[in-house]
């Protein structure tokens, strides 16, 4: 086993490469919240949550 340091582990994440697919498990009553705020918003439930996990 290789251990890395901390500088070298975000090196190692940030070369690969990303799908841009993430899966996210909520309980049942979070997901209906956030889908009905999705569609207060009138945008999809995955645009609701990609702009909340990236804090935009």
């Amino acid at each position: 086993m290789i251990l890395l340091r901390g500088d070298e582990v975000r090196q190692v994440v940030a070369d690969r490469r990303y799908s841009g697919k993430f899966v996210v498990r909520l309980t049942p009553e979070a997901h209906r919240q956030l889908a009905l705020e999705a569609a207060e918003q009138r945008v999809s439930l995955n645009r609701l949550a990609a702009s909340r996990l990236v804090g935009a």
